[in-house]
């Protein structure tokens, strides 16, 4: 009787040890979960508050923008590259990664994520990527594609890149030169005016 007794009790410890042992293993792995799910967020927040521009229209609410000038290049592209890790298909924040890529001179990567964000029709993203090919800063100059990626932008409501449009057509880089269109997208700027 007392070797079933200790049969059962032995069992017993070792079948609760090893429940407390899978529910400790459970446990870690839902709270390692929660916390890659807040160090995510946390990266978009920043990612946002750090590159986000003042000029783009489909960022969130809450969130005011930087200026281009004012954009601290490699702290934000490190938030930002945590940011698209966490949510790789976000066009908003492909777009802040190539803006903070950008202000940190790093080009060719700003332009690689620029084109992702603007392949999903991010405004933004379709003129910052103009601007790539207008200035040729990691890709060669090209202003018939920057005059292209530009139109996108303009045709969706984007000022800067109906500006930016509007010179090309003045000066007659990458399209022909036409006044009438340039007045055009000019307008366009101006009707935008208070």
């Amino acid at each position: 009787m007392m070797n079933r007794f200790l049969n059962v009790f032995v069992c017993s410890i070792f079948f609760f040890g090893s429940i407390a042992a899978h529910s400790q293993t459970a446990a870690k792995k839902a709270a390692d979960e929660a916390r890659a799910r807040l160090d995510g967020l946390a990266a978009v927040d920043l990612c946002y508050t750090l590159a986000a521009s003042n000029l783009d229209v489909d960022r969130p609410v809450g969130y005011p923008g930087v200026p281009y000038a004012e954009v601290e290049g490699d702290r934000a592209a490190e938030a930002c590259s945590k940011a698209v890790a966490y949510r790789p298909g976000d066009a908003g924040l492909q777009c802040n990664y190539g803006r903070a890529l950008d202000a940190a001179k790093r080009f060719e990567e700003a332009v690689r994520w620029y084109r992702k964000a603007a392949e999903q029709d991010y405004t933004r993203a379709l003129n910052n990527l103009g601007m790539k090919y207008a200035f040729g800063e990691g890709v060669a100059k090209d202003y018939a594609e920057a005059a292209q990626w530009y139109r996108k932008a303009a045709d969706k409501g984007d000022a800067l890149a109906q500006r930016s449009l509007g010179d090309l057509y003045y000066n007659g880089q990458g399209v022909a030169q036409d006044y009438a269109q340039a007045t055009y997208w000019y307008q366009m700027v101006n009707a935008k005016e208070p």
